[in-house]
């Protein structure tokens, strides 16, 4: 009778020894279950996790963790970026599970490429969030005091202060994950005869299931920010991760990012 090792489900080698190290305390009992979910998708998700864990830290899953994380992930899709979150959600368990990742791996199953790529649009790796480092208690009124500190409120004279409060605000970083959508704001000469003159600037949102599906998931949320009434009255809408999407995005980090 063939005996069933962690080996035996990583057919090139690769990702095996973390593989031996995560679940094979598990064989004795769950051996066959592991192996009926065996396959190229684990392979490239364990060697990729293997490339990024800890390996002083590495820690063997507990038998119903390990179970339910083989069972979505080897149904994932076979793209490179979803790949790279299911490593990273394995590397990050490796190192100490939490009921965090449960919830991780339901959610993590039910993305596909284009809700990941929005994701990234949101949560830019390289960039500083010293908010995501000191959480506030609410979101929307922190994103709105930032954006109000950011314009000098007096009276836009021509035309090309108000575009460039629009340039700016359209490109705005808050210090927390969020990609503005939309801004509106107006200018006007200050005489008698002069005419109010409308700027708008926006980024196009082509794909409304992955909004959608992302907020279902309670991943990413709306906002919208009206300065009105008062000079120029600039509104402003977009989307930003929630904490549950700060969380989420965190644990399943990128191949190479930093933690």
């Amino acid at each position: 009778m063939e005996i069933v090792t962690a080996a035996s489900l990583f057919a090139t080698g690769a990702g095996a020894w973390l593989g031996d190290k995560l679940l094979g305390p598990s064989f004795q009992a769950l051996g066959e279950h592991f192996r009926a979910y065996a396959g190229k998708r684990l392979t490239a998700i364990f060697s990729r996790a293997e490339e990024v864990v800890d390996r002083s830290k590495v820690e063997a899953l507990p038998a119903g963790f390990a179970l339910q994380f083989l069972q979505k992930a080897s149904f994932s899709e076979d793209d490179a970026t979803i790949t790279d979150m299911w490593a990273g959600l394995l590397a990050d368990a490796a190192e100490g599970v939490s009921s965090r990742h449960s919830i991780f791996i339901d959610v993590l199953s039910q993305i596909g490429p284009n809700e990941a790529k929005f994701l990234d649009q949101i949560f830019d790796a390289e960039r500083h969030y010293p908010l995501v480092e000191n959480m506030p208690a609410d979101i929307r009124p922190t994103l709105f005091e930032a954006a109000r500190r950011s314009i000098n409120w007096s009276e836009f004279k021509s035309k090309a202060e108000a575009e460039a409060a629009a340039d700016h605000l359209i490109n705005f970083q808050f210090g927390w994950p969020a990609v503005v959508r939309f801004v509106e704001t107006y200018w006007e000469s200050g005489v008698p005869s002069g005419k109010v003159e409308w700027v708008r600037r926006a980024r196009p949102f082509d794909d409304s299931f992955v909004v959608d599906a992302l907020s279902r998931q309670k991943l990413i949320d709306y906002f919208e920010i009206d300065f009105s009434p008062g000079w120029a009255s600039p509104r402003m809408d977009g989307y930003f991760m929630t904490l549950l999407g700060v969380e989420f995005v965190r644990s399943c980090r990128r191949v190479g990012a930093s933690k």
